[in-house]
């Protein structure tokens, strides 16, 4: 059995919020008023074994076929006896690994590798050139404010990901190098000082910055900067577990479906945590990613595997404290420098 509540503007609302995550059996046990004139339901929904087990995510579905294919090229190589082919395999697969990439998405790109070779025997050269080709070929990059409209973005991520000091540094290169006008909003009153961290920053660059609570407040201020070429908003890092939050950044994408979200993440996290952290933002609509910390370790294939697994394009990556040099856009070139780096030449040529 589980139990949860929900909120919202009205009580259809509310009800939309149970069917959205409970589905339409669940059975609502309690509706009241709740502060600021929302309606709260408590609902209850029963979730057996066999249901849990039957609710397997497509990303798993897919990844055990691919498992399933690989070991099929494994034991397929080791039964011609091709012992030469199984020993390039595996040293490639861990130089990927040691390099952060993903072990399922690394096995998936040597299998593909070799799968495309036309020599009997193996060559390591050309299936890293392939390899990191079918990589860059694979990743979508953009810069949000390269374009002369109107530039409306917010910033979301996990705490400590570095979403305020990101905001800083494009609005000081916007504001200082591309001499745009520009306006920050904060919608983070979580976490301690969040909001003055910004104002420090606005004072510093001279721009103005907002503290707005709500998503009406956030529809007024942006009406009152209409001259503004840009606006960037900060929210709260949240726990992934924090369903309220992800909603009330749904409602925000819904009442202002030009401002684009960019999820700000730290190249220093586990694979499984970007995951986790891609599908939760994903419910409120994410539109490009946002890498930070790079200055703190040498291991970039984290960045691979977001790109990959959101389908998303990357947008920034920041290196370091300084506002406003640490931040730069992503490039394929840059790209190309971020893993298997000694098989030279960032054109893919094979």
């Amino acid at each position: 059995m589980h139990i949860k509540r929900f909120k919202g503007r009205t009580v259809k609302e509310a009800i939309r919020y149970v069917k959205e995550e409970l589905g339409e059996n669940a059975l609502i046990i309690d509706t009241r008023r709740a502060s600021g004139g929302y309606v709260e339901i408590l609902a209850v929904v029963e979730r057996d074994a066999e249901e849990k087990k039957a609710v397997k995510s497509q990303r798993e579905a897919h990844l055990l076929k691919e498992l399933r294919e690989l070991k099929e090229f494994v034991l397929c190589v080791m039964k011609d006896g091709k012992r030469q082919v199984a020993r390039v395999f595996t040293s490639l697969e861990d130089e990927l690994v040691k390099e952060g990439l993903d072990r399922r998405l690394a096995r998936n790109l040597i299998f593909k590798a070799f799968s495309s070779m036309r020599e009997r025997e193996p060559d390591t050269g050309w299936l890293k050139r392939y390899i990191k080709k079918k990589l860059l070929d694979s990743v979508n990059t953009t810069d949000p404010l390269s374009s002369r409209s109107r530039t409306f973005m917010a910033f979301v991520g996990p705490t400590g990901a570095g979403k305020t000091s990101t905001i800083a540094k494009l609005a000081s290169l916007e504001a200082l190098k591309g001499r745009k006008k520009i306006a920050l909003f904060t919608m983070d009153t979580q976490r301690a000082g969040a909001a003055e961290q910004l104002t420090l920053y606005g004072k510093i660059i001279g721009v103005p910055v907002q503290r707005v609570d709500s998503v009406e407040e956030l529809l007024r201020a942006v009406d009152m900067h209409t001259d503004k070429d840009c606006i960037f908003v900060d929210t709260a890092g949240r726990s992934l577990t924090d369903t309220e939050h992800i909603r009330s950044l749904a409602e925000l994408s819904r009442a202002i479906p030009y401002m684009k979200l960019n999820l700000v993440m730290s190249v220093q996290s586990q694979n499984e945590f970007l995951y986790e952290t891609i599908d939760h933002y994903k419910k409120a609509g994410i539109d490009y990613l946002t890498f930070t910390k790079l200055d703190e370790g040498g291991l970039f294939g984290a960045v691979f595997n977001a790109a990959l697994y959101s389908r998303k394009p990357l947008t920034y990556f920041t290196t370091g404290q300084h506002i406003p040099n640490d931040i730069e856009r992503v490039t394929l070139k840059r790209l190309s420098t971020m893993i298997l780096n000694n098989t030279g030449g960032t054109d893919g040529t094979l």
